[in-house]
């Protein structure tokens, strides 16, 4: 059994997304800081600490996908083959972009290309801590 792993990520600190972001609050107007508020998008290389943790004790992961808006982690090596970037476009149409909404956004995750008819989904600061194996999650 293949099974994938998707990821939703974004740097908060990217100068470009944020004015795409700020321009999408302000046409939709005030909105509360529990949905703007900049800390739910700070970047700490989560990510990148939860990718060592997949290759430490899940190397069993098929396949990486890492959804995101036109951005790409600072540190990523594109060439790794095992990873994809997928950008918000490439799943969500048209009418829904641009979008800042983790929940619509994973509605869109079956949309992924060669995404594995089994696969995990996983915030970027989700670690695997031991050695995990398929079983644990999923069953025949």
């Amino acid at each position: 059994m293949l099974i994938d792993l998707v990821y939703l990520w974004v740097d908060g600190s990217d100068k470009k997304w944020l004015a795409r972001r700020n321009a999408a609050i302000a046409k939709a107007g005030k909105l509360s800081d529990e949905c703007t508020g900049r800390f739910r998008f700070d970047d700490n290389d989560e990510l990148l600490f939860s990718l060592r943790s997949v290759e430490k004790f899940a190397p069993w992961i098929n396949h990486i996908f890492i959804v995101t808006d036109r951005q790409t982690p600072r540190w990523l090596n594109l060439k790794n083959p095992k990873v994809t970037i997928i950008d918000h476009k490439e799943i969500m149409p048209a009418s829904n972009l641009p979008n800042y909404s983790s929940t619509i956004i994973e509605f869109y995750i079956s949309r992924i290309s060669k995404l594995s008819e089994h696969f995990i989904y996983a915030n970027d600061d989700m670690l695997f801590m031991a050695k995990t194996k398929p079983d644990y999650f999923f069953t025949k």
